[in-house]
This record gives structure tokens, sequence and C-alpha cells, in this order.
């Protein structure tokens, strides 16, 4: 009669919630289909650490709902699933988004609520800007222009960078608005000049680029103009100048890993 009788499975596991002032998430530790990302899926998490990653997430979305309540509105719409990744080493925090799996992520337990809002608002960022590009295609697929991004070590073709710019514009606005925090004030001073350095290196490099066709450089022009008001914030001197020669620094460092490669044009 259409029905299907299962026996013999015991107990139906079902995702853990996951939730906090208007985000309702599934934390996602069972989908069959769950990994892809670049660490693999973890194992069934036990109620202890279920209980760590709902302590972590709690303190992460205060930050985000107090002092960037539209990215929180706009998290609460949009992102429906984390899935927790396996730890491939002692120190590293890792986070990654499958372009084709929009509202979701996958990460790392992060180690304080502020790591947790920077992954939450960094990931989300890719998963908006990809679901645009699946219907407003930017970047010419074919290009083999390779560009300097600040936040990694290898070069990246230029469909990359357009997607780290876009995801680190929305990280310096969170770090801006977090220097309100009480006890958070001095990371993110340097973390908000940090950024902003980066994404200035980047929507550079994305001006100079041929792969862009109209509608991505409306589209970076939005993100400049977004860039223009966060670089009108004024910072201390001396935060400013350790930024801007940490990232020379950095791309003295990249320049020289890189030689060979960027030499024989590929």
């Amino acid at each position: 009669d259409g029905r299907v009788v299962v026996g013999g499975v015991g107990d139906w596991a079902a995702p853990w919630p996951l939730t906090a002032g208007d985000a309702r998430l599934a934390l996602d530790d069972v989908d069959p289909y769950r990994g892809g990302h670049h660490a693999p899926a973890a194992p069934r998490l036990s109620e202890a650490e279920v209980a760590r990653w709902r302590a972590v997430f709690a303190d992460g979305w205060e930050l985000i709902d107090t002092y960037a309540p539209e990215r929180a509105a706009e998290l609460a719409a949009g992102l429906r699933t984390l899935v927790p990744l396996s730890r491939t080493d002692a120190h590293s925090a890792r986070s990654a988004t499958i372009s084709d799996a929009y509202g979701a992520f996958g990460l790392t337990l992060p180690s304080d609520g502020a790591e947790f809002a920077v992954m939450l608002v960094h990931e989300f960022q890719h998963s908006k800007l990809s679901g645009v590009l699946a219907v407003v295609p930017m970047v010419a697929p074919d290009s083999a222009e390779l560009h300097f991004a600040p936040w990694r070590t290898d070069p990246r073709p230029v469909g990359g960078l357009f997607q780290g710019v876009y995801a680190f514009l929305g990280i310096a606005d969170l770090w801006r608005r977090l220097r309100a925090h009480p006890t958070l004030a001095e990371t993110a001073e340097r973390e908000f000049a940090t950024v902003r350095e980066q994404v200035r290196w980047g929507l550079d490099s994305l001006a100079g680029s041929r792969a862009l066709n109209p509608a991505g450089r409306r589209f970076t022009d939005g993100m400049r103009a977004a860039f223009d008001d966060l670089d009108a914030v004024a910072l201390p001197p001396a935060v400013v100048e350790q930024a801007s020669r940490q990232l020379r620094e950095t791309h003295s460092g990249w320049q020289s890993r890189n030689a060979a490669v960027l030499t024989s044009g590929r």
C-alpha cells in the first residue's frame, strides 16, 4: 500500500538542535552526505561535546546579536546547518563552505565566542556570495590570472580572491563593531586594522583584474564603497602602521615562496 516498515535499527539519530536568540540551527553529525570539506566530518558527538558547542555558540551569537544585529538577523534567516569537522591537528581551527550547500558550513569547535562569531560571519559571507554567483556570473571561469590574497599562502585565481575579499569585508566590519566590547576592545582594534588592510590589498588587486565582467565590476564597486566606510574609521597610527608593515612582510614572503609559479604564468 505504498508503505515501508523498517525494523531492527534501534533509535533514530537526529541532528542536535543549536539555538540562541533567534537562531534555530542543526548541529549535524549524522547526515551521510555531510562531508566534502577540506577536513573530515566529525563522528557523532557526545553529550558533553554538544554542551560545549552550545555554550561557545551562545557566546558567539550574543556578540553578533549585541554588536552587529543586522548580521544576526541575516544569519537567523539564512543559516540552517553547522557540520562539526574533525580537528586534524591540535592548534588549527578550520571552517569551510561548499558552494552548493547554501545555508550550511563545516567547522571545528571554536575556542571561544569571539572566534565562533568571526566564523559565522566569515562563512555566511561565502554562502551568500555563492548563492548570488549561481544566478549572476561575475568572473570569467577560464581566467588564468593569479593574485596575492593576504589570507592565503598560495597564489589565488581571481574567483578565489573575489570570494575572499567579500568574506573578509564582513569580518572587518564585525571587528570594527566589537571595538565597543569592554574586554575585546584592544584585540578588536588590532584585528580590525589587520583585516582592513588585507581587504584593501585584495580590492586593489581586483581593480586591476581583466577577469571581471560588468556585473563583477559593479559588485566590486559596491565592496569598495563598503570598504571606504571602514577606511574612514580613525585608528591609532601605531596600530595602522603595524598592520601595514605586517602585510608588506607577508607579501614579500609570498612572492619569494611562489616566484616559480608566478614566473611560469600558471
